[in-house]
């Protein structure tokens, strides 16, 4: 977003811009190591339809791989961008994000 400031123009990202590049730092994070993943698990109600979509659409993006319809995993140390996705989708009460071993 482009806003006009006295002479000045201050350029600003969007909330779609901010999914963007979180979804890039996913996708070039480091690869987890000695066998730990990054499992993601939500429920979200079917009255909040675009909230689940727009979660989907974010792990696809992300480089996650879909395990089942709501559990997906990522083989990337990306918590803590999980964490501000989920923060600011405010989808705390629906998403839960782990990290596991797979044996």
């Amino acid at each position: 977003e482009e806003k006009k400031i006295g002479n000045r123009i201050l350029y600003t990202l969007t909330d779609r811009g901010w999914a963007v590049v979180r979804s890039e730092r996913i996708r070039q994070a480091p690869t987890c190591t000695r066998g730990h993943c990054i499992i993601v698990i939500f429920d979200v109600p079917e009255t909040e339809r675009f909230v689940r979509a727009q979660i989907r659409h974010f792990l696809k993006q992300s480089g996650f791989s879909q395990l089942q319809q709501s559990v997906w995993l990522c083989r990337k140390e990306v918590l803590h961008e999980l964490r501000d996705f989920i923060r600011e989708s405010r989808s705390e009460r629906w998403l839960r994000a782990f990290r596991a071993i797979d044996l």
